[in-house]
Formats: C-alpha cells, sequence, structure tokens
C-alpha cells in the first residue's frame, strides 16, 4: 500500500502547497471553476519558468494587418498578485506544481458535470 511517507520529497512538497492553498489562501475547487481560460496553467507555468515568461501578440490594424509585435507578461491575473519573486526557487516549483494540480481537479470536475448533464 502507498503511504505518505512513499512520496519523494518535491511530490509532498506540491501536496503540502495545495492544501496551504485551499485550507489558508481559500482557493477551492469551487472558486477554480471559474478559471475558464487556461488561468491556473498560465500561473503554473509562470511559477515553473526559470525567468520572465512573455507572450508574442501581433499589433494589427485594420487598414494594414499586422503591423508589428508586443510582448506582454502571461500573468493572469493583477500584477500585484504575482509574488513569484518573494518565493524560493523550490517553493516556486512547488506553487506550479500545486497549481497543475488544481487546473487538473477543475478539469476533472468539468467534464463530471458535462457527463453528467449527457445523461
Amino acid at each position: 500500500m502507498f503511504e505518505e511517507k512513499d512520496l519523494t520529497a518535491g511530490a509532498l512538497l506540491i501536496v503540502k502547497e495545495r492544501i496551504r492553498q485551499i485550507a489558508n489562501l481559500g482557493y477551492t475547487l469551487e472558486g477554480d471553476r471559474d478559471q475558464l481560460f487556461g488561468e491556473l496553467s498560465l500561473a503554473a507555468a509562470c511559477y515553473a519558468s526559470p525567468t520572465k515568461l512573455y507572450k508574442k501578440e501581433e499589433i494589427y490594424s485594420p487598414h494594414k494587418g499586422v503591423t508589428g509585435h508586443m510582448y506582454n507578461d502571461p500573468w493572469p491575473w493583477s500584477a500585484d498578485s504575482d509574488k513569484k519573486d518573494t518565493h524560493s526557487r523550490i517553493e516556486q516549483l512547488a506553487i506550479a506544481g500545486a497549481l497543475c494540480a488544481a487546473e487538473i481537479d477543475r478539469l476533472l470536475a468539468q467534464e463530471k458535470f458535462i457527463e453528467g448533464e449527457a445523461n
């Protein structure tokens, strides 16, 4: 039988972080259901990246077409909610893993809801 003691240190840090997010910050599945546009995954990618990520977007003019490009921070929420720089690299990765777990749980719940509607 698999027990907590069998988890690797990294996996245990991710589990503990997800528990902290739910218990201390109130980030529950119910709230995560509102994150419909990949916000949890984007935040996880930002935390997992060792450097700042930028999303390339085209600057489009209706008369000229694409006129250039701009680079935006893909952080999905307000800039003041991005606290990546306040955490150690290991904490950043644990947070990234916990955000991935939250997104997986959200998608699984969405699938169950859709399947339930189909029946």
